[in-house]
């Protein structure tokens, strides 16, 4: 699998959730490489890698998910 075809599996299966889930708030848990291949399908601008517990809240408006921001060493 191209990193191309993993970005485009990651992102379409976070949509499926996020458009299918009965629930207001979720939570993924995944391998870095796999959440920066969701951020890179977001055009999300802030490529610097990813730390281990590291946090990125997003917010799905029904249409599009929208990262609203990452929080870096919240646990020391």
């Amino acid at each position: 699998e191209t990193k191309r075809e993993a970005r485009e599996r990651i992102y379409k299966t976070v949509m499926n959730i996020c458009k299918t889930t009965p629930f207001d708030i979720i939570a993924i848990a995944s391998h870095g490489n796999a959440l920066k291949e969701l951020l890179r399908a977001l055009d999300y601008e802030d490529d610097s890698r990813l730390k281990n517990c590291e946090v990125i809240e997003a917010d799905f408006d029904g249409e599009a998910i929208n990262i609203i921001g990452r929080f870096k060493n919240i646990y020391k």
